[in-house]
């Protein structure tokens, strides 16, 4: 069948295209990037990336766009092991996930979406998420190593381990750390804004 694409939108695709494939130049290192870190920490960081990015997807609607969730998952691989406790460094590490992100989904999809925005929630979120997991695992909270349920109408007990105050510290963390890919960035440009997001 003809191709009813104008010119314009022909070399647009074949920007976007072009940009999709050449950031592939990227895969042999961070496939050495990965193996120095093992395979569950960097399945991990890139999982929590892409997972809580198509996540925001689903909720902010539209066409779903792989190379973003790509992108997000390259981020986390890339920046995760810089997490630490420390929550100015975290604020660091976050402001610059964020800004990196934009970044890349600018350069991918063409648009003019903010990257202070970007680093900004980056930074407060990877901040508060760190100050409110470092609460839960030092400060406030005591979780019961086991609990104990009887089984109905018997004399024997069940014991079910509980997650550890440092585990559910550190989802804590994790979960307010990447809330800001839940929500849309603002566009610099209002007006610009095209129907693909």
């Amino acid at each position: 069948s003809p191709d009813l694409r104008t010119p314009e939108q022909q070399q647009e695709d074949m920007d976007v295209f072009v940009r999709g494939a050449s950031s592939l130049a990227a895969v042999p290192f961070g496939t050495a990037y990965a193996s120095m870190l093992g395979a569950r920490s960097a399945e991990g960081f890139f999982s929590v990336g892409a997972g809580f990015d198509v996540a925001g997807q689903a909720i902010q609607g539209g066409d779903y766009r792989v190379g973003q969730t790509l992108a997000a998952g390259g981020t986390g691989l890339v920046l995760g092991p810089m997490t630490s406790g420390s929550i100015i460094g975290n604020a660091i590490v976050g402001g610059v996930a964020g800004g990196a992100h934009t970044s890349a989904t600018n350069w991918m999809y063409g648009e003019n979406q903010s990257l202070v925005w970007g680093a900004l929630t980056g930074a407060g979120a990877g901040a508060l998420g760190t100050g409110m997991g470092r609460t839960i695992r030092q400060d406030s909270i005591v979780f019961p190593d086991n609990l104990t349920i009887p089984y109905f109408q018997t004399p024997a007990y069940m014991t079910v381990p509980m997650p550890s105050a440092n585990s559910i510290g550190s989802a804590t963390q994790t979960t307010i750390g990447h809330i800001p890919s839940l929500f849309g960035n603002p566009w610099v440009n209002n007006g610009e804004q095209d129907d693909n997001k």
